[in-house]
């Protein structure tokens, strides 16, 4: 008799749980549009601070990469930037395009050297893959 009390307060807290947590995700959700529309008003400065927060959460880290990246390094930024890199590296070690756009951070920097160093190493590391080999491609293009 115990077991059909347990099953109904599990469920009901399993539910709370998910509950919230597509909430979370619809708050991310809609601030990741809302600094989308500042960056394309103009407002970068707004922009990169919604950009900022959302980073710190490792579901939102892809999804906003790119326009975050790229502000952070229109910015100056380039500590933030190499950071993030770093995590997303650590987090995604398969993905190469993480590890490419090291490289074209460390162009950005005036690193030229460093940068034709990275981007050798990663050529041929894809050498023996043809889908990071084609993804890399595709960075390239």
């Amino acid at each position: 008799m115990k077991n059909k009390k347990i099953f109904p307060v599990i469920f009901l807290a399993l539910f709370c749980v998910l509950a919230g947590s597509f909430n979370v995700r619809a708050q991310d959700t809609q601030n990741i549009y809302l600094a989308n529309e500042y960056l394309a008003k103009g407002e970068v400065d707004k922009a990169l601070e919604i950009f900022r927060q959302l980073a710190k959460k490792k579901e939102n880290m892809r999804v906003i990469h790119n326009q975050y990246l790229s502000l952070l390094i229109s910015s100056g930024d380039f500590k933030t930037a190499d950071k993030h890199l770093r995590k997303l590296v650590k987090l995604y070690p398969k993905v190469i395009v993480y590890q490419a756009d090291q490289g074209s951070l460390l162009k950005a920097r005036g690193k030229e050297d460093e940068a034709k160093a990275k981007f050798s190493a990663l050529i041929k590391r894809v050498a023996s893959s043809q889908r990071d080999s084609r993804n890399l491609a595709r960075y390239f293009y």
